[in-house]
C-alpha cells in the first residue's frame, strides 16, 4: 500500500558458447597405408593443471598430466585406426577430464601423407550432419578412397545415412574395393551402442568427379561425432602428390551466416597463384545465395546459387583474403592444394582440410597446440592465421600484440594476420571482442591444419 521503496532493474546477458569441454570423444580413420613412422598422437592442453584419461572402448584407461597453456601427448596405438568399411566396431576412443576444460588435437601421420584434426567436445555435438570430406584419388590402379566416420556416447542411437556416393563393405583384413554397401542415394540405417563407431569408405574411384563423400546426408536420434576426410587425395584431382585430409565435421545446428578466410602461407619465391587454397561450401536451403566478398573487388559477388537443399560447390583458386556471407546457414572448408599447384614444384606442403566457423562463433579466448614432430621426422614449420576485428586493440598472441605480425586486409571490420615459424606446443589467444584462429603447417611433401576453437 506504499510507494516502492526498492527499485529494480532487468537485464540479460547470452551464455558464452564454451569452446572447449571435458568429455570427447572420436575415432581414427584410415590413412594411406601402414609404412615405417606412421603414427597417431593426440596433443591435449587446457589452461588449468589437470589429469586427462584416454581410453579406447572396453580397453584400459592411460593418464596424461596436463600443465597450463603446454602440450601434452598421448601416442595412439596403431592398432586403433579403423580399416573396415560398414562394420561397427568398439573403436570409439574417449577422452576426458574430471576438473578442467580442455582443448585436444589428433594427427594422423604417415610419411608424406598427414593431417590432423580439433576434436570437437561432445557438448558441441548434433544429430544432423552433412559430410565435408574430399574426392578420392583417381591414379593408375590405386585405391586410395573418401571416407567418413561415425562415434557415439550413447547406446541405442539410431543413424540414417544418405550417401552422395557408392559405399563399400570390407573387413578390416580384407581389400574389396568394389563391394557394394549401399549405391549413391541410397539411405540405409545403423545402431552404435556407447563407445562404438563405424567407418564407411567410397567404391574405388573410377573418375575425378563421382567418387566423393562430401554432401552425405547423416541423422541420428542422439548426438555423434563425425569425421570426413579421404584416404590420400590429389586436390585439385590431377596435381600430384596426394597427401590425407581429415577433419571433424561441425553439426548443421552450428553453421553460421557469416565466414571470414586468409590464405595459407607460401614458400618465399612462389607464385602468387601459389597461394590459392581449394573452398568447399555447403548450402542449407535451395535457391540460397553465397556471396564471396575480397578487397580487390571491393563488392560482395554472388559466389555459389544453391540448386537443393545440402548442395555443394567447389573452386580451387582462391588466394584473397575473404569475407562470405549468406542470409541462410552454410559451412565453409578450406584445403590446402597439392604441392604441385598450378605447375610449380616444391616439396613444402601438400593437402590439408580444415573447417572454418563462422564469426558468431569467435571467441575471446582460444588455447590451441602446435604439433611435435615424434621420431625421425622432419619437424613441422608451423603457422597461425588470426582473424580479429579491425579495432580491437588487445588481440594477444603468446603476449605479442597482432598489430605486429603480418596483416591481410579484409573488408574494414575485420582484418587478417600471420605469425610465422611457430614453436610446437601450446598457444594462446585472448582478444577484446573475439578470433577466429586456424594452424596449419608443412613438411616434407606433407601438412596438417586445425581450426583453434569452435
Amino acid at each position: 500500500a506504499q510507494n516502492a521503496r526498492i527499485h529494480h532493474k532487468i537485464t540479460s546477458q547470452h551464455n558464452a558458447a564454451p569452446s572447449m569441454g571435458r568429455d570427447l570423444w572420436f575415432c581414427l580413420l584410415n590413412n594411406y597405408d601402414n609404412q615405417a613412422g606412421k603414427y597417431f598422437a593426440l596433443y591435449v592442453t587446457s589452461p588449468n593443471v589437470t589429469t586427462v584419461y584416454v581410453q579406447l572402448t572396453g580397453g584400459l584407461t592411460s593418464a596424461i598430466q596436463v600443465q597450463p597453456y603446454k602440450s601434452a601427448i598421448f601416442n595412439i596405438p596403431l592398432a586403433w585406426e579403423m580399416t573396415s568399411s560398414g562394420y561397427v566396431d568398439n573403436f570409439g576412443i574417449h577422452v576426458w577430464s574430471n576438473n578442467a576444460d580442455i582443448c585436444a588435437y589428433v594427427m594422423s601421420h604417415n610419411p608424406a601423407t598427414s593431417d590432423g584434426m580439433y576434436v570437437i567436445p561432445v557438448i558441441g555435438w548434433g544429430t544432423e550432419y552433412v559430410v565435408a570430406g574430399y574426392e578420392a584419388l583417381y591414379e593408375l590402379t590405386w585405391d586410395y578412397p573418401t571416407e567418413f566416420g561415425i562415434v557415439a556416447n550413447q547406446d541405442n542411437t539410431h543413424v540414417t545415412i544418405t550417401p552422395s556416393c557408392d559405399i563399400r563393405q570390407e573387413t578390416f583384413n580384407r581389400n574389396c574395393p568394389n563391394c557394394l554397401l549401399a549405391a549413391k542415394g541410397q539411405t540405409f540405417n545403423v545402431v552404435l551402442d556407447k563407445g562404438q563407431s563405424v567407418q564407411y569408405k567410397g567404391t574405388q574411384a573410377q573418375d575425378c568427379d563421382n567418387y566423393d563423400v562430401t554432401g552425405t546426408v547423416v541423422t541420428s536420434n542422439n548426438p555423434i561425432g563425425l569425421e570426413a576426410g579421404s584416404t590420400c587425395a590429389n586436390i585439385p584431382c590431377d596435381y600430384p602428390a596426394c597427401d590425407h585430409v581429415l577433419d571433424m565435421i561441425p553439426p548443421v545446428r552450428t553453421w553460421g551466416k557469416t565466414y571470414y578466410t586468409l590464405p595459407f602461407y607460401q614458400p618465399p619465391g612462389a607464385p602468387l597463384s601459389h597461394s590459392a587454397s581449394t573452398f568447399l561450401v555447403i548450402s542449407t536451403k535451395p535457391g540460397q545465395v553465397i556471396y564471396r566478398y575480397d578487397f580487390n573487388q571491393g563488392v560482395s559477388t554472388p559466389y555459389f546459387l544453391s540448386s537443393m537443399k545440402y548442395d555443394t560447390y567447389w573452386r580451387h583458386d582462391i588466394d584473397q583474403a575473404s569475407k562470405w556471407t549468406s542470409s541462410d546457414p552454410f559451412l565453409v572448408v578450406q584445403y590446402i592444394n597439392s604441392a604441385s599447384y598450378p605447375d610449380y614444384g616444391t616439396s613444402s606442403g601438400d593437402p590439408a582440410e580444415v573447417v572454418i566457423n563462422s564469426s558468431d562463433q569467435f571467441t575471446k579466448s582460444v588455447v590451441f597446440v602446435t604439433p611435435q614432430a615424434i621420431g625421425s621426422q622432419q619437424a613441422y614449420t608451423n603457422y597461425v592465421n588470426i582473424v580479429a576485428r579491425s579495432g580491437d586493440k588487445h588481440v594477444i598472441f603468446d603476449g605479442i600484440n597482432v598489430k605486429n605480425l603480418h596483416s591481410m586486409y579484409i573488408d574494414g571490420l575485420y582484418t587478417g594476420y600471420r605469425a610465422m615459424n611457430i614453436a610446437s606446443g601450446g598457444h594462446n589467444v585472448t582478444s577484446d571482442s573475439g578470433v577466429g584462429v586456424y594452424i596449419y603447417g608443412y613438411g616434407w611433401y606433407e601438412s596438417y591444419a586445425w581450426t583453434g576453437s569452435f
